[in-house]
């Protein structure tokens, strides 16, 4: 049976819009929640802290937004709830908890159940995954039912957490596994940068930093790109580099190595 705090207040949630409150929607956000079932110190829901949110957000639009709000330039922010403490307490995790709780300090020890104990049902990996599974599942179902009902939605869609949601969110971005078409589309990304050609020399890449001046000290020290890339500003100082074209190629160097690391990346995973 859902709690009139949980489950049964949430979906009801969606199926009301305050008064006063723009229809054009521009973003939607999506707030998970953290341990327990209260979310800040006044012990109040999920729901009622999102409201929260919401009124924030319509306080902007009307303080700082007012004439784009008026001339329909702008819509308003969309921010969902999403629980998983009541669904991962409706299990009968309860039930098996109340049997090896003790009596003494009763309100104590209920609050410990219902709260800090989610921390170790995350580390457990029977519940983790539960929690992992309600937590993605909710997001989608909800998802769903709001472009139901905003069937003219094209704008963003962000998430936040609070204290373990955060978490939980980061673990289900992690393991996000890739459609084939964006495989694909990296693949051929890949290929057509292998086949423009070996990479620069070191002489064109000095040449394109107008640094060409330098190219006979490093050819006489013997200095590659590779060797280039593990050079510290005190190594290229010790050649007789200057200040100036040390910062321009550490500059440089850098923005090498992120690139190099991206196609690194997208080769093992193409591969």
């Amino acid at each position: 049976m859902e709690k009139e705090t949980g489950i049964s207040q949430q979906r009801n949630y969606y199926f009301t819009q305050s008064k006063g409150e723009p229809l054009q929607i521009d973003h939607l956000v999506f707030v998970v929640h953290g341990i327990g079932p209260a979310c800040d110190l006044r012990f109040r829901s999920i729901v009622q802290c999102v409201n929260d949110f919401r009124s924030v957000s319509l306080n902007l639009l009307q303080t700082h937004f007012k004439k784009a709000q008026e001339n329909q330039q702008i819509g308003r922010v969309e921010f969902l709830p999403v629980n998983w403490h009541s669904p991962l307490h409706s299990t009968g995790v309860d039930v098996d908890l109340q049997r090896i709780t003790l009596p003494s300090i009763n309100r104590l020890r209920h609050f410990t159940n219902d709260t800090i104990l989610d921390v170790f049902f995350y580390n457990s990996p029977t519940y983790c995954q539960t929690i992992v599974d309600t937590v993605a599942s909710e997001m989608n179902r909800i998802y769903t039912l709001f472009l139901q009902r905003n069937p003219d939605f094209k704008g963003g869609v962000s998430i936040a957490g609070h204290s373990l949601g955060s978490l939980i969110l980061f673990d289900i971005l992690t393991n996000q596994k890739d459609s084939l078409g964006d495989i694909d589309s990296e693949k051929d990304s890949l290929n057509i940068v292998m086949d423009q050609g070996d990479t620069p020399t070191l002489e064109e890449d000095l040449k394109k930093l107008q640094l060409s001046e330098f190219f006979d000290i490093f050819e006489k020290e013997k200095v590659d790109k590779e060797a280039l890339a593990l050079c510290t500003d005190r190594d290229l100082q010790e050649i007789g580099i200057p200040l100036g074209p040390r910062k321009n190629l550490s500059s440089a160097v850098a923005v090498i190595l992120e690139m190099v690391t991206i196609w690194m990346l997208a080769l093992g995973r193409c591969l």
